[in-house]
């Protein structure tokens, strides 16, 4: 249970966080974005990529804002920025509208909302960092969790206006709720320390950022494809209608066991371990065969993908301390955004050549491994 102090605060955050994931639900109404525009697969999955490149810019950039406006106002703000994203989507004029709406300007503001709860929520509860921000990435998580079905079954109904719509309903839901519990926190951002400070911890900070990029890879790679993965290894249509939700959940569950290991284990220990998880996961994706083995392993790598973004926002909070949090945190999430450029259009790519997503997912385990080995070094 989260003690009365900062409950509100949190309480938005894991709202904000929860709205924000449906990002994470693209790989449901993937294929219906190419029947829509009659595109191909790497054209169609650069609407995630966008999505998460932008999102990590708005990262990237959020040290120098969050200190200037109220809690209730970013909160409030992101969520009406949200909105003007995907209502442009909707209008289906062609699949730029899709990059421009749902991945420039919902990612951007995807990027304010999920990088605000995840730091707002550690300065209201400082005496259980690993542990809340745990429960903002699983609220992040949650959020692809629940609406994957329901988006799926928009996207084939109403194609992907149906999905803009079902974001959007959500997001206005949540306009009234953040603004109510954000309004007057008495928890506010300090002023980021300044470059030159933070300049002497350069080598560090490259050594997280290779090492986090790296974990991360293979996670956001399937994340994007997961449907279309299930369905070529054979998967009935039960099998792949549930793998978003599943992954998801899978996702949600390393969220909060990532938070917990921050919390009790050492930052080099958790940040090595969790990468050789992934590669076993796609070890066994590779070496097995068969649907129900592959859906196993895709959970798999999800639930360390989880556990990987929840852990490293408390690693790197506890290393540098908070008054350096948010710039370096901002700094190191751009292997986040990436990986989440490359690792879907790479996957893309592959299956558009030879049919199958092996080579891609091969190259997702050696950057796995890459990762531990770096994380060893930190």
């Amino acid at each position: 249970m989260i003690p009365k102090k900062g409950i509100r605060e949190v309480w938005a955050c894991l709202v904000l966080s929860f709205v924000f994931g449906t990002v994470h639900s693209f790989s449901a109404w993937l294929a219906t974005l190419e029947l829509q525009f009659g595109a191909s697969r790497t054209a169609s999955s650069l609407s995630y990529s966008i999505a998460l490149v932008s999102l990590t810019t708005a990262v990237f950039f959020g040290g120098r804002i969050y200190h200037r406006y109220s809690p209730a106002t970013l909160g409030v703000v992101c969520l009406c920025l949200g909105l003007v994203g995907v209502a442009f989507a909707a209008t289906n004029i062609g699949l730029w509208a899709v990059w421009l709406g749902f991945g420039l300007i919902f990612g951007f503001a995807n990027g304010i909302g999920y990088g605000f709860a995840l730091q707002f929520a550690a300065r209201a509860r400082p005496d259980c960092v690993g542990w809340v921000m745990g429960l903002v990435t699983a609220a992040y998580a949650s959020g692809a969790a629940a609406t994957s079905n329901a988006f799926s079954f928009l996207s084939g109904q109403f194609g992907p206006a149906g999905v803009m719509a079902g974001h959007a309903i959500i997001m206005i839901a949540a306009l009234p709720i953040v603004y109510i519990l954000l309004k007057g926190t008495t928890f506010r951002f300090s002023k980021s320390a300044s470059s030159g400070q933070l300049d002497a911890s350069g080598q560090l900070i490259i050594r997280f950022w290779l090492a986090y990029g790296l974990a991360v890879f293979a996670g956001l790679m399937l994340i994007s494809q997961a449907s279309e993965v299930l369905r070529l290894a054979g998967g009935s249509i039960t099998l792949v209608a549930s793998i978003p939700a599943f992954l998801a959940a899978s996702n949600l569950a390393g969220s909060v066991s990532g938070g917990f290991a921050a919390d009790r284990l050492s930052g080099r220990a958790t940040a090595i371990a969790l990468p050789l998880g992934t590669v076993i996961a796609i070890l066994a994706l590779v070496i097995g065969s068969g649907a129900l083995l592959s859906w196993m392993t895709v959970l798999m790598a999800g639930y360390f993908y989880g556990a990987t973004i929840a852990a490293y926002p408390s690693i790197i909070l506890r290393k540098f301390g908070a008054e350096n949090n948010t710039v370096i945190y901002g700094r190191v999430f751009t292997a986040w955004g990436t990986a989440g450029l490359a690792a879907p259009v790479l996957a893309g790519l592959a299956f558009d050549r030879s049919g199958s997503y092996l080579p891609a997912i091969f190259i997702a385990g050696f950057a796995a491994l890459l990762s531990a080995f770096v994380a060893a070094r930190i």
